[in-house]
C-alpha cells in the first residue's frame, strides 16, 4: 500500500492496520498525524497517542482501579494512532496491556503504528515469549507495512539554517531514491494541511496528545 492510498482513508472502513517503519527523523510521526487529520476531515474518530503515554495511562488505571474505563477509551475511535512503538523493553504488565489492546482492537477498528525498529527487533523487548508471539502475530500479519528510508530532516530545522520551500523545490529533481521518499512524506503532509513540521497537538485533561476529533461522530469521553 502506498502513501497516496492511505491518504484516501479507505483502510479505516475496512478496519485494516498499517505499520510505518523507518529510522528517526524521516517523517513517520508527520505522516501519522497528517493521515489522522485527513481522517478527521472525512468524519472518522481518531486518537493519537505516544505508546509510552498510553501505557502510563493504563498503568495508572491498575493503580487506582480505573483500568477498565481507561482501556475502553482506546477501543472507541475508528482509528488509533500509536507513535514510538517498541522504543524500549516492556514490563510484564505493560506487555499484557499491549496484548489486550491489540487483541481487542483487531475486532473494533484500525490501528496505525510508527516505530524506529523493524518488527524482527521487537521480540526481545517483551518479557514473555508467549505474549510476544500473541501480540506480534496479530500486529505484524494484520497490517500493511510501509518502509520509509532517508535521512533525518531535523538538521534542516536548525535556527542558523534558513530553508525555504523554493530551495526545497529546486533540489527535488536531483534527489536520490531515499531522498525522494522523504520529499514525498513532507509533500503529502503539506497537501493534507500541514507545513513542513506538524503543529503541536492539543492535549486532553489527562495530558494525552489528541488529534482534534470530527464534530460528528464524536469520541465519547466515558
Amino acid at each position: 500500500m502506498q502513501i497516496r492510498d492511505l491518504a484516501r482513508c479507505e483502510f479505516i472502513q475496512r478496519k485494516q492496520w498499517v505499520l510505518f517503519i523507518g529510522p528517526v527523523g524521516v517523517g513517520k510521526t508527520h505522516l501519522l498525524q497528517a493521515i489522522g487529520h485527513e481522517a478527521c476531515r472525512m468524519g472518522h474518530t481518531v486518537l493519537y497517542m505516544k505508546t509510552s503515554r498510553l501505557l502510563a495511562d493504563l498503568g495508572g488505571g491498575h493503580a487506582d482501579g480505573t483500568w477498565e474505563s481507561r482501556f475502553r477509551r482506546y477501543l472507541k475511535p475508528e482509528l488509533l494512532l500509536l507513535d514510538d512503538f517498541a522504543m524500549k523493553e516492556l514490563t510484564l504488565q505493560q506487555a499484557e496491556d499491549i496484548y489486550e489492546l491489540i487483541d481487542n482492537r483487531s475486532r473494533t477498528g484500525s490501528v496505525m503504528v510508527a516505530s524506529n525498529r523493524s518488527p524482527q527487533d521487537w521480540y526481545p523487548l517483551f518479557p514473555n515469549s508467549v505474549l510476544a508471539e500473541g501480540i506480534l502475530d496479530r500486529l505484524i500479519n494484520k497490517a500493511h507495512h510501509v518502509i520509509i528510508n532517508g535521512r533525518s530532516y531535523r538538521p534542516r530545522l536548525r535556527p542558523d539554517r534558513e530553508q525555504s520551500h523554493e530551495r526545497c523545490s529546486s533540489k527535488a529533481e536531483s534527489m536520490s531514491e531515499a531522498q525522494s521518499d522523504e520529499w514525498e512524506v513532507r509533500r503529502l503532509g503539506r497537501a493534507l494541511g500541514y507545513a513542513c513540521v506538524p503543529p503541536q497537538l492539543p492535549q486532553d485533561p489527562r495530558g494525552r496528545e489528541v488529534i482534534a476529533f470530527s464534530e460528528n461522530p464524536r469520541l465519547p469521553t466515558g
